[in-house]
């Protein structure tokens, strides 16, 4: 696959971001069944979960967005009005 050099560094940086969800997911995952009680704290993972939840529809999202804009721009094709803004569901 042949990409423009601004296209594949938005592509890597939104790689690097997913990766570091998974990162995070994985660790929260691993907590979760480190506990010997088999209950992690409820507030401390809870927190962490919204924090993982922030990041996912905050940071990585943008970048899914932006990699979106740049291959439609190389494409020619135009965005509908609004529609790169809109926020993730869930």
């Amino acid at each position: 696959m042949i990409l423009p050099d601004q296209v594949l560094a938005a592509a890597m940086e939104m790689s690097y971001g997913l990766g570091q969800a998974y990162g995070k997911a994985r660790r929260l995952e691993r907590r979760r069944h480190s506990e010997p009680s088999g209950d992690p704290p409820a507030d401390d993972l809870a927190e962490s979960i919204e924090a993982a939840r922030a990041y996912c529809h905050g940071d990585v999202y943008q970048l899914i967005i932006k990699v979106r804009g740049l291959m439609r721009e190389d494409l020619g094709v135009s965005e509908a009005s609004g529609q790169l803004d809109a926020e993730p569901a869930g």
